[in-house]
């Protein structure tokens, strides 16, 4: 929906072969009083990222948990690791999941500011692989409706 401020309507014999409303308007990304700014600039983040990674799309993803009660779901792809918390209210603390050892930095946070988010994590933080009985282990605070992207840094 991005750069369609009302609805698309492609050219059609109903609206007499019209342009009016297949056109983008990619101004609203200027308007202060309008949020397409956030999704522009959370475009550009996110291909950034994508783009760091040479081998991001030869690499297939990995499932690396499912949780459906929380409505989380986590993947890896070329040493790239999605968090996602798709639940509309929940946030969890300490949530844990199976990872490499070592340290990793958070490399994008759907909910940062610059993206028009309420900024409840911080950037500058590093994670931190635990020991558990189970395996390695990383402890993050995954906001509602927020997606974080964490890559291993050593």
């Amino acid at each position: 929906e991005f750069g369609h401020p009302e609805w698309i309507d492609f050219p059609r014999e109903g609206n007499n072969w019209s342009m009016w409303y297949a056109r983008r308007q990619w101004s609203l990304v200027m308007d202060k009083n309008l949020r397409y700014r956030h999704l522009a600039n959370f475009d550009r983040a996110m291909i950034n990222c994508v783009e760091s990674h040479d081998n991001f799309y030869l690499r297939k993803g990995q499932k690396i948990h499912i949780d459906e009660n929380n409505m989380i779901m986590i993947f890896e792809r070329d040493g790239l690791f999605f968090c996602f918390n798709f639940h509309p209210a929940n946030s969890v603390s300490d949530y844990e999941f199976e990872v490499p050892g070592g340290k990793f930095e958070l490399v994008l946070d759907s909910d940062a500011a610059v993206f028009g988010g309420y900024k409840r994590v911080a950037g500058d933080q590093q994670y931190f692989a635990l020991q558990r009985p189970s395996g390695m282990h990383l402890s993050i605070y995954l906001p509602c409706r927020t997606a974080l992207v964490l890559q291993k840094i050593n």
